[in-house]
């Protein structure tokens, strides 16, 4: 009898879970409010251009009440690819949905800084170049 009711209940349940449409956990990505902000295009993709003497850039999140940021912002350099954290010029604060990203000015090569930030199972990068001494 009781494997009866094993099958029975393995049966229900694996009916039940089959379906057509597959359950999506995937969230909207990050949209931010439009910003007046040079950028220019590296690789194909948009980056904020920082001023060399460095700068202050506030983003507003418009989908999402809050959010988190990663624990630092990364840089990198294209050849080779060379990663390390943005701590030393570059820092930021977040209420809300509004961060503010600030840099420092930069005396060295050019930097490529990645700001990663997410909520759940969305998430999203804002990208910024700072040109370095020429």
């Amino acid at each position: 009898m009781k494997r009866l009711l094993y099958f029975y209940i393995i049966l229900f349940f694996s009916l039940v879970s089959c379906g057509d449409d597959p359950v999506s956990y995937t969230w909207p990505d990050f949209e931010w409010e439009e910003t007046s902000y040079q950028t220019r295009e590296v690789r194909n993709l948009p980056y904020f251009v920082v001023p060399q003497s460095g700068g202050q850039f506030t983003f507003k999140c418009t989908n999402y009440p809050s959010f988190d940021f990663d624990t630092k912002l990364t840089t990198y350099t294209f050849a080779p690819f060379e990663y390390d954290t943005c701590v030393s010029y570059a820092n930021w604060d977040k209420k809300g949905n509004v961060v503010n990203i600030t840099f420092a000015p930069n005396d060295t090569i050019t930097r490529y800084c990645l700001c990663t930030f997410g909520v759940a199972n969305a998430g999203g990068i804002l990208r910024f170049v700072q040109e370095g001494v020429k």
